[in-house]
């Protein structure tokens, strides 16, 4: 395909006008949008909203009722293995044969054409804290250690796109740090991510662009920082209320405010904390609460979705 006499490369990605219904239930609703060829794309949800199932379409696990899809411009459901021939990951659980070691399983689930070499499956374990339970059964696996097997049969595999179903489940706040970082190396090397996750500070920290699903239908696709120029927020128990919001309101490092039941919730960044604090009390203000909170992603979908877009911009 030519654009201008120049060759165009086709998306990593394309989903258009995709829609799934089983019987009356419509689980996704003409959903229609593009994966670039580098960088991580998040697809966020509460439970239910469709998360899951856009992965099964996409990689052909589950059929569309409408719309199509395409992989570097060759559809899964048309033509399955060349278009998953640049697809690696995993949707769901990971499956492994529990009887076998972790060694034994990714020497033959591996997607190569050979057998990959010993320096090859070692160096995979070793990326996700495994190599010394190599040859251990797999069957004896706690659910972080099977989601990490499963990220590392990933890496083995070496493909230009990683599909993954909420990667970082079952993991401890170390290995998230851990595969967090591994995955922003790993972008920085032209591979492109496909996830689903409920960790916000995972998504922040990886995702360039987000979808968010609700009951199968795309309510919003972007950037993050469109929706939340922090993060975080915090949340000021403190009195006298009105006294208090006339102060901040003359704070220019104060970006924004919201009165909630209990307190105030602020936009600022986090240098500016004392300062607040500080100007706070001079002016004989009492705080009885100043706390920093994270959003989740549950935040974005939720019934406080609307106070958190129009307090993030």
């Amino acid at each position: 395909m030519t654009e201008g006499g120049v060759e165009s490369i086709p998306l990593n990605l394309e989903v258009s006008s995709l829609g799934k219904r089983v019987g009356s239930a419509e689980l996704i609703s003409k959903i229609s949008f593009g994966v670039g060829n580098d960088g991580c794309f998040g697809i966020i949800g509460e439970n239910g909203a469709g998360k899951t199932t856009l992965l099964r379409i996409i990689t052909a696990l589950v059929a569309p009722t409408s719309g199509e899809i395409k992989i570097r411009g060759v559809s899964p459901h048309k033509n399955r293995a060349t278009a998953l021939s640049n697809v690696t990951g995993f949707v769901g659980i990971p499956a492994f044969y529990s009887y076998m070691t972790a060694y034994s399983n990714l020497s033959i689930t591996a997607d190569f054409s050979h057998y990959p070499s010993r320096e090859q499956i070692f160096d995979a374990l070793e990326k996700v804290g495994l190599a010394d339970e190599a040859y251990k059964k797999v069957g004896q696996f706690s659910r972080g250690m099977l989601q990490r097997l499963g990220i590392g049969l990933a890496l083995l595999n070496d493909k230009p796109i990683i599909i993954m179903d909420e990667p970082t489940q079952g993991l401890d706040e170390a290995w998230v740090g851990n595969i967090t970082k591994l995955f922003k190396e790993m972008k920085k090397n032209g591979k492109t991510f496909i996830i689903t996750s409920h960790n916000f500070d995972f998504i922040v920290e990886l995702c360039d662009k987000v979808l968010m699903l609700e009951r199968g239908k795309k309510v919003y696709m972007g950037s993050l920082s469109d929706l939340l120029e922090f993060p975080y927020y915090f949340f000021l128990n403190c009195s006298p209320a009105e006294k208090v919001l006339d102060l901040i309101s003359e704070m220019e490092f104060v970006h924004g405010s919201v009165k909630m039941d209990g307190g105030i919730k602020l936009n600022l960044e986090k240098d500016y904390a004392n300062q607040l604090v500080k100007t706070l009390v001079e002016n004989g203000c009492k705080i009885f609460e100043f706390s920093l909170k994270k959003y989740s992603v549950m935040d974005l979908i939720s019934e406080s979705r609307s106070k958190i877009l129009e307090f993030g911009k």
